[in-house]
């Protein structure tokens, strides 16, 4: 396994959906790191929205729209997301199959 997952390629998600008016809402946003491994791999992301204050709450669950992140980059900063108050929406279940190729070369065990 890599020392440091710097610059490990990662899968950002945001996840979407049509309400019964037909209006696209995102429903949140989840991350993870790429297995370093080949072969196939099941791995299950956490979905999150950003909580608003109870008025921008109330708002999101009767006229729809909500909070969203200004920048994706949110994601891949730890420190950044710690700061954002969430809640939880889910999971998301991926099927990967991982192909490697030349690890070695670049000092990476897998």
């Amino acid at each position: 396994k890599t020392p440091l997952r710097l610059g490990w390629p990662r899968i950002q998600l945001q996840v979407w959906h049509h309400d019964i008016y037909g209006r696209q809402e995102l429903v949140g946003y989840g991350s993870l790191f790429l297995p370093s491994t080949p072969g196939e791999h099941e791995l299950t992301c956490h979905i999150w929205r950003p909580k608003g204050s109870t008025r921008e709450e109330i708002m999101q669950r009767f006229v729809g729209g909500g909070i969203q992140v200004s920048s994706m980059a949110v994601l891949e900063d730890a420190t950044e997301r710690m700061r954002i108050s969430t809640v939880a929406m889910g999971n998301v279940r991926l099927r990967l199959y991982i192909i490697t190729r030349h690890f070695e070369q670049f000092g990476i065990l897998s």
